[in-house]
């Protein structure tokens, strides 16, 4: 090691510690060669300066560009799709279900379903496809294809729909599970599926126990009951859903660019859409503007079936209302909480009933949800059962944590009762954690994110041994 802080030649690779603010240090002299150290963002200068490809910047030779015709209903028979006039503009071709006979009747996932087949179980289901050699021609076309439903009472809320004289979203039989899920460990054991004919709309199943609930509840002092409700939620990201696929004219095997966080998860959607080894199909994953866990495999199936149709490669690009009409938002849920505590801060007893949404194919993270909701805090005593349930509406995506961050506010919304109660009991007993860790995690401003600050803060209320002095530090440096 030289004296300006550079490492010699014989120690291996050159690093100017000087000329990054001298944060770091070699393992011999107590630190880290790599913590502490700036590092360059991979692929940075070429996104700044708009050199990344994306997947819809991508052209090929001889390519149709797509546009998808969605159902403005949640629930409806299809009677006719006319396509005779917008077929009529030079070199369109609209496809539907019927040029797919080898797509699954009763589709599994989102991404098998690739065009409805003779109704729609949620609005933006896409119902046809619409072809053509320039995008603004596919744009004109899909406006002249005239699609003729027969709406249908739909089921949107999960409670009614779980009722045992609800009609089922699947008449043909309950969609099976999306892999999806697995990708997040939502396939954790303890999960089923339901097989009772009562629960004909409810699909993965789940309960943890432990302990006996009923002594939990008989030894505590107080006990809270209380309903949360989560909304959907789109991702959000700034690139909307693209893909390319084209089909080789000698081998038929399938190539497919996209923005995915999966490109394995999308080849095996592929090969299945297509019923073929998955080794004649390979995924190129493009640049991602953004996906938050929501952006595994959605258009690909339908784009690879329509290249391997007409032997051209295809692109399809969602618009933005095409984008939160049917991409897969984070779903709903309801979390019906019961808790016993002592007054000296134990929890004693936890029972919850957890309900998701998962709209019209199952896949939601109930399963990491429930593992999530009795995780945070020392529980002798638990009983916690979930369930998904299909309705009418958007199939449930991932988005960042999935299940996880839906139990955050059950979790922290009920550790603000304690303090209601016995003011003085100290956090460190709530929540498990040293005193001096509650303490700082007590002293932030109501409403910022400092760890069990915002929940003490709702209640007014100040941790034993806290100064006023002591608060108004935490407020400055608690975020």
């Amino acid at each position: 090691m030289t004296a300006d802080g550079r490492r010699a030649a014989g120690d291996g690779v050159a690093v100017d510690r000087t000329a990054r603010g001298g944060r770091g240090s070699d393992a011999a002299g107590g630190r880290f060669a790599a913590v502490g150290t700036p590092t360059r963002v991979r692929g940075g200068l070429e996104k700044v300066t708009g050199r990344a490809t994306y997947a819809a910047d991508l052209t090929l030779p001889n390519m149709l560009r797509g546009r998808l015709i969605v159902s403005p209903y949640a629930h409806a028979r299809i009677l006719g799709i006319d396509a005779s006039e917008a077929e009529q503009l030079a070199g369109v071709t609209v496809l539907t279900a019927a040029h797919f006979p080898t797509m699954e009747r009763v589709p599994t996932s989102r991404s098998q379903a690739l065009l409805a087949q003779g109704h729609v179980v949620f609005p933006g289901q896409p119902v046809a496809l619409v072809l053509a050699p320039d995008e603004a021609v596919a744009q004109d076309a899909a406006a002249l294809v005239r699609v003729e439903y027969e709406p249908l009472v739909p089921l949107l809320d999960p409670l009614e729909a779980m009722r045992p004289d609800a009609p089922p979203v699947w008449p043909e039989g309950t969609s099976g599970q999306r892999d999806e899920a697995g990708a997040h460990g939502g396939d954790a054991s303890g999960a089923g599926g339901a097989s009772s004919e009562t629960a004909r709309n409810v699909g993965t199943t789940v309960r943890y126990r432990r302990g006996d609930p009923a002594r939990g509840f008989a030894d505590g002092d107080v006990c809270v009951e209380r309903e949360y409700r989560s909304p959907m939620v789109h991702q959000g990201y700034l690139e909307p859903r693209a893909a390319v696929a084209a089909c080789d004219p000698l081998t038929g095997d399938v190539t497919v660019w996209t923005a995915t966080q999966g490109q394995f998860f999308v080849r095996s959607e592929v090969a299945r859409a297509l019923r073929m080894p998955e080794r004649r199909v390979r995924v190129v994953p493009m640049t991602v503007g953004g996906a938050f866990g929501g952006k595994f495999a959605l258009l690909e199936p339908l784009v690879a079936a329509a290249a391997v149709l007409l032997r051209r490669p295809v692109s399809l690009v969602l618009t933005r209302m095409e984008e939160f009409q049917t991409a897969t938002p984070a779903p709903p849920a309801i979390f019906r909480v019961k808790m016993a505590a002592r007054k000296d801060g134990r929890l004693t007893a936890l029972e919850a009933r957890v309900t998701f949404d998962s709209g019209a194919f199952r896949g939601s993270p109930v399963v990491l949800a429930c593992l999530a909701l009795g995780a945070p805090y020392r529980i002798p005593h638990l009983d916690i059962e979930g369930c998904e349930v299909l309705t009418h509406k958007a199939p449930a995506g991932s988005y960042r944590a999935p299940g996880p961050r839906r139990r955050c506010s059950p979790s922290s919304r009920r550790s603000t009762i304690w303090p209601r109660r016995w003011r003085s009991t100290p956090w460190s007993s709530v929540c498990g954690i040293s005193s001096a860790t509650a303490t700082r995690c007590t002293t932030g401003r109501r409403g910022r994110r400092s760890g069990c600050g915002p929940a003490s803060n709702a209640c007014g209320t100040t941790p034993r041994g806290a100064s006023g002095a002591a608060s108004r530090t935490g407020a400055r440096g608690s975020r």
